[in-house]
């Protein structure tokens, strides 16, 4: 009896445990139930979270699906709200003022229109906008939202390209060059007569930049501007105008002497010499010699016999007087102010100008000689004015120093000096004496000698006051031997 109620109290606890577990699994499956649910709603949760972002982001990206986006820019114009359509109209709008620019090109009373379109403008819009639109649709969506709030932070401005035949634009600015451009024109000037110039006028020419107008005209074009241009040409100067040539022949210096008393043989001498200087040019730095100029002087070369010094006494010689011819162009080229290279003086005083102020010359050892110090050639008249009975010589060019005028003077240190020999003089036509053994009879008592200086004088062209002077020489003249008349006739 003892094992069977040992054995039901065994039984009893067994059924007891598989209610007691089947209670636990059900509490289990309560429980991951619940958890499921739990896992359920979370999972859930996300995927509308998740989903509600997606169609923000969506949202935003396509906002502007039929139009730009925010922040796009074509040459500062604004495309935001607008359709690819509208977009190309606007800037086709926008330009077609500038491809159609009225350029207008004056010169005096000459004018030239153009538009950039004449000279092949077009400006690119399309490509422009296709660039544009393209902002906020390339990539993935984060990345095209990425791109949209960067524009819409910092916009961007895209330039648009223009294009022109620069080459018509060349050819434009050649042919108004062609009708501007102009040589300028030197003065002439012609000698009219002894002392006296004639002179043409001198005009001023154009040079037209071409190159700095294509760079102007290119700008404008660019730029879209529309207006008138003032063409202004570079002036260009002749390169010797009608004022320069009356300068360069003014008289800078003249010398007179007197032929008063001489022969008709001198004076032709004097003449003939002074010939050779007449018309003469002397261009700039150019040394010239009296001798080299006149020549020797023979009767085959038109001379004829006059009186003329020999020491201290008067012969008859051929080119007598040509000294008087060297003595008035000398003082022309001091007066002149030009550079004197040999000048030689009388052994007696001469009676056509002062003391030191004579140029005495020969074939052989005795020669004037001067150069032109001056920039601009020089213009000799020489002459013998016979009405005046004058050996003239002139001087023209362009003066060293236009506020000068200069002058020669002399200082007679001592005018008494005597001493002179005795010369004879053959009475060949017996007018005084008439035998060779009649006493010779005095023709004419001898000049005394001297002594003297001559200065260069500057004085002010206006006041007359001196500046300055420069003493040219100083020298001795030997007094005269009287001169007597012998017979030539034997008894």
């Amino acid at each position: 009896m003892t094992r069977k109620g040992r054995n039901s109290r065994t039984s009893y606890s067994s059924m007891q445990y598989a209610r007691m577990r089947q209670k636990r699994m059900r509490v289990i499956l309560l429980a991951s139930a619940v958890a499921l649910v739990i896992v359920l709603g979370v999972v859930s949760g996300v995927l509308i979270s998740r989903r509600m972002s997606d169609i923000r982001l969506e949202n935003e990206v396509n906002a502007h699906a039929d139009t730009f986006q925010e922040g796009v820019m074509v040459e500062g114009v604004a495309l935001t709200g607008y359709s690819r359509e509208e977009a190309q109209a606007l800037l086709d709008e926008r330009y077609e003022a500038s491809l159609s620019a009225n350029i207008e090109l004056v010169f005096e009373d000459k004018s030239w229109h153009f538009t950039p379109r004449d000279m092949g403008a077009a400006i690119d819009t399309a490509a422009q906008i296709e660039a544009a639109w393209q902002y906020g649709r390339v990539g993935t969506m984060l990345e095209r939202q990425k791109e949209i709030r960067a524009l819409q932070e910092e916009p961007v401005n895209l330039d648009v390209t223009l294009t022109y035949d620069r080459a018509s634009l060349e050819n434009l600015v050649a042919g108004i060059k062609s009708e501007i451009d102009k040589e300028p024109v030197s003065a002439t000037m012609s000698i009219v007569e002894i002392g006296k110039f004639a002179y043409t006028d001198s005009y001023t020419g154009w040079d037209l930049d071409a190159g700095a107008l294509v760079d102007q005209l290119e700008g404008m074009i660019r730029e879209g501007k529309s207006g008138r241009v003032e063409i202004k040409p570079a002036v260009v100067e002749p390169e010797v105008s009608r004022e320069q040539l009356e300068h360069s022949t003014l008289l800078l210096g003249e010398c007179y002497t007197t032929l008063a008393t001489s022969s008709a043989s001198r004076t032709a001498n004097v003449n003939l010499a002074l010939s050779y200087f007449n018309f003469l040019q002397i261009e700039p730095g150019k040394k010239v010699s009296f001798n080299k100029v006149v020549g020797k002087r023979t009767e085959e070369n038109g001379f004829n016999k006059a009186p003329e010094y020999a020491g201290t006494t008067i012969q008859t010689g051929i080119g007598g007087g040509v000294c008087q011819a060297s003595t008035t162009v000398y003082g022309a080229v001091i007066r002149a102010g030009l550079e004197i290279l040999e000048r030689h003086k009388h052994t007696m005083t001469v009676g056509y100008v002062p003391g030191s102020q004579d140029a005495a010359v020969n074939d052989i050892d005795k020669d004037m000689r001067f150069r032109n110090t001056t920039e601009n050639t020089l213009y000799v008249f020489a002459y013998v004015d016979s009405n005046k009975q004058l050996a003239v010589c002139k001087i023209f060019g362009q003066p060293i120093d236009p506020s000068v005028y200069i002058d020669i003077e002399s200082v007679i240190l001592q005018s008494d000096i005597g001493g002179g020999g005795i010369s004879y003089m053959d009475d060949t036509e017996g007018t005084r004496v008439w035998y060779v053994d009649d006493p010779p009879v005095l023709y004419s008592e001898g000049k005394k000698g001297m002594r003297s200086e001559a200065y260069r004088v500057y004085r002010d062209a206006v006041t007359g006051e001196e500046i300055r002077r420069d003493r040219l020489s100083t020298d001795y003249y030997m007094p005269e031997d009287d001169t007597y008349l012998r017979g030539v006739h034997v008894r």
